[in-house]
């Protein structure tokens, strides 16, 4: 916890979080530091309205939940750029089996 000389870590790490762009890596650092020492203070038995008592509590709900939202589609999107779906079969062209015939075993003709 903060004193009245030394300032509070958890308004910093909200401060940088606050002004680096949106999506970058900055930002979405800023945000787990932020989010770490929230949930520390916490687990230690602080009020959660008292910690954000710097800003509105809707703000810091609001940005957070962009942020993750913007995490979200960024590893949605790169997940569906690797992922090419497979072509529509057509009635000319046979399906492919899902597995490749085996030989049964006493049966070598």
């Amino acid at each position: 916890m903060a004193t009245e000389d030394e300032p509070d870590l958890l308004k910093i790490f909200w401060d940088h979080f606050f002004k680096a762009e949106t999506g970058t890596y900055e930002k979405s650092t800023w945000l787990d530091l932020f989010l770490a020492e929230f949930l520390i203070r916490i687990n230690c038995g602080a009020d959660p309205k008292e910690l954000i008592k710097f800003c509105p509590v809707s703000g810091v709900v609001t940005l957070v939940g962009c942020e993750l939202l913007c995490g979200l589609h960024r590893v949605t999107s790169s997940v569906s750029h690797l992922a090419t779906p497979l072509p529509m079969p057509t009635l000319d062209t046979p399906a492919p089996l899902d597995t490749p015939p085996t030989e049964t075993p006493g049966n070598n003709s």
